[in-house]
């Protein structure tokens, strides 16, 4: 079984201190969670560790980034993302090969963060966005037969155990920042997770809260460094899905994982030319739902840089790597049973369920962005990815 998907973010309107307007096109997930927020973390390969260079990367990559050195200043981001997933699954059976894509669906995700220094050691924030998600409708394609297997006096059985998984997670989170040195600064963002999720027999939703705690050091002139910890956030679904098919609707638990971060930031030009580099660490192996259906552990690395050929121009590009946690199961036998969160089903609905559910195989991805700042109050910016 094989799926490929892609994944469409356009769109992204913002507010920098007055007005921005940020054009985002991105294809880039690690494991269920997109790999940047923003234009210009998302250009820039997802870092933002060592020197976020915005609010909503403030936020949702290092609070400690928001007392970084110098003075100070307030930022406000706004703006909606549009995601437009493609998918595609092939299924090949006793020889024969049954294909079709999945129908289009937009999804529309609204972005907003805000910093505000409270004096030059002291900043807080809030920030909202959408960070996580996937998205499959096979409805009304080849890949939806649920009578494809016949078994006589049995009855018949469908081709697969989902042909609808989507699933939308926005996170709301404040942020307290402090500056205890002009070289060291701390981040602490509380978060709040607020997630739809549908497998084809009506959506449901859920909360969770987790952490987010981040530190910052200027090394040198050049160098700043950043480290982050993300604790795990489960969010139970209720009455989802019939998994055992004992004619009632069973809860399911889908967790995102713990992850732990690295940032180096090496500045040569001061406001010039910027690289940056970021090292996480994902813990799918030990997330609820994700265990579920055998992910590993995933290693994630973006590479960014910014150069300004001119003071108010902009021009970013970046690269980043993740593995693609999902396990791969060869030749196991689908008659035997498998078991998804104290539930019994069938070895091959459980691959199915599990591979077309979150067909996220995108591993390797390179984006390109420009901003432009048209006075000291307005910015332009858009990414590709």
């Amino acid at each position: 079984m094989m799926v490929n998907v892609r994944r469409l973010l356009v769109f992204v309107l913002g507010l920098i201190c007055g007005l921005a307007l940020n054009v985002e096109i991105v294809f880039a997930t690690n494991g269920t969670n997109l790999h940047g927020i923003g234009p210009i973390s998302t250009s820039m390969g997802g870092v933002g560790i060592a020197q976020p260079l915005d609010s909503l990367s403030v936020v949702f990559s290092n609070p400690a980034g928001a007392t970084a050195e110098g003075e100070l200043k307030y930022d406000f981001d706004i703006g909606g993302s549009l995601l437009m997933p493609k998918a595609r699954a092939t299924i090949n059976i006793s020889g024969s090969t049954i294909s079709d894509k999945s129908a289009d669906h937009v999804f529309v995700v609204p972005n907003i963060a805000v910093s505000v220094p409270l004096d030059n050691t002291w900043s807080v924030g809030f920030g909202m966005a959408g960070a996580s998600g996937f998205g499959v409708d096979y409805r009304n394609t080849k890949i939806e037969q649920p009578y494809f297997y016949n078994l006589g006096a049995l009855g018949k059985l469908p081709l697969t155990a989902v042909s609808l998984a989507q699933l939308q997670v926005l996170k709301v989170a404040p942020y307290v920042s402090y500056r205890p040195t002009d070289k060291l600064s701390f981040g602490i963002s509380p978060q709040i997770n607020y997630g739809i999720f549908d497998l084809g027999k009506g959506s449901t939703n859920g909360y969770s809260l987790g952490v987010l705690l981040g530190t910052r050091y200027k090394l040198t002139d050049i160098v700043s460094l950043g480290a982050t910890y993300t604790s795990a956030q489960n969010i139970n679904y209720k009455n989802i899905y019939d998994l055992n098919s004992d004619g009632s609707a069973d809860n399911f638990k889908l967790e995102s994982p713990q992850q732990v971060g690295f940032g180096v930031a090496v500045e040569p030009l001061k406001d010039v030319l910027l690289f940056e580099t970021d090292l996480k660490w994902l813990n799918w192996a030990n997330a609820k739902g994700y265990k579920d259906s055998d992910w590993e552990d995933q290693w994630v690395v973006g590479l960014g840089v910014q150069y300004k050929p001119i003071k108010h121009l902009s021009l970013r590009t970046g690269y980043n790597y993740g593995k693609n946690p999902i396990k791969s199961h060869n030749n196991f036998i689908g008659s035997t049973m498998s078991e998804i969160q104290g539930k019994q089903l069938p070895t091959y609905y459980y691959e199915t369920f599990r591979i077309i559910g979150t067909p996220l195989l995108i591993e390797h991805n390179l984006s390109f962005g420009v901003g432009y700042e048209v006075s000291d109050r307005v910015s332009l910016h858009a990414g590709y990815t």
